[in-house]
């Protein structure tokens, strides 16, 4: 019995070289109507299952623009620009030095005054403070919510492709200014995203194309039943997503859509800039 075991070995280990030499079989291929396979491991060329992408927007991009474009030729967001012309600043507005602590803020506390303040919501407390040489607006004694924003009588801002605003703010008290536009139609839209809170002053610049923007309605009438049917309060009120025009923009500013909680929570502001091409009206 040992002998014929011994046999057996000697004989499978004869035919392990010749397993070695012999070539691996190749796939067979699938027969003419069969289904595709489900499921295994995914083809070169694909991710799932699925065929790959191509970067860009549109079915296979635009060759002609690269990756980072459009098809308008607009960088996309988050990309670095080839070739677009930044947009100048075509204001900064610093509020008028010498003005005395008032409330509510009005046209005279405006440095350039080819401009147009425009006030909504709380307009009444919305104030124009100073620390000189520190001139900003301060909404801590706002009832309800408000917003400020300024224009020009003769021209709309084109914010396009690359165009901005850029402001050093101070917010309190977990609140966060949000850019507020007007539209050559006369609709009004809020920026999704805000400026927090900061323990000093902060400069924040805004890419307008970079924002994602809701409708807003101003002048939203409101009479909370708790205040006895009165007084009727005309506030803002952000709505449904948006895609503002920012070729042609009447209006820009600003609003943290809350109202003020004195100085522990409040929205300031010392300065803004605006970098766009104004367009006639």
């Amino acid at each position: 019995m040992r002998a014929t075991l011994f046999g057996v070995g000697l004989a499978g280990l004869a035919i392990l070289p010749m397993l070695a030499q012999a070539p691996a079989p190749s796939p067979a291929a699938p027969s003419p109507g069969a289904p595709p396979q489900q499921g295994g491991a995914a083809q070169p060329g694909t991710r799932g299952g699925r065929a790959q992408g191509r970067a860009g927007r549109g079915p296979g991009g635009d060759p002609t623009r690269g990756n980072n474009r459009a098809p308008d030729g607009i960088p996309l967001s988050g990309m670095p620009p080839e070739g677009v012309d930044k947009a100048p600043m075509i204001f900064h507005e610093g509020w008028a030095p010498g003005q005395p602590l008032a409330q509510p803020t009005t046209q005279e506390h405006l440095a350039n005054q080819f401009l147009k303040m425009h006030l909504y919501g709380d307009s009444a407390n919305i104030r124009a403070s100073n620390h000189d040489p520190d001139y900003y607006t301060y909404t801590g004694e706002t009832r309800w919510n408000w917003a400020l924003t300024v224009s020009d009588g003769t021209r709309f801002m084109n914010f396009n492709p690359l165009g901005k605003i850029r402001w050093e703010t101070k917010q309190s008290g977990y609140r966060f200014l949000h850019v507020m536009l007007k539209g050559a139609d006369g609709s009004y839209y809020i920026s999704e995203e805000g400026d927090g809170e900061s323990v000093d002053w902060r400069t924040t610049e805004w890419f307008l194309r970079d924002l994602h923007w809701r409708n807003l309605v101003v002048g939203f009438a409101s009479v909370p039943a708790r205040w006895g049917g009165g007084p009727q309060v005309q506030s803002l009120a952000a709505t449904t997503p948006a895609k503002p025009d920012l070729s042609k923009v009447d209006e820009i500013g600003f609003s943290d859509l809350m109202p003020g909680g004195l100085i522990p929570s409040s929205s300031r502001v010392r300065w803004f800039e605006v970098y766009a091409n104004w367009v006639p009206r």
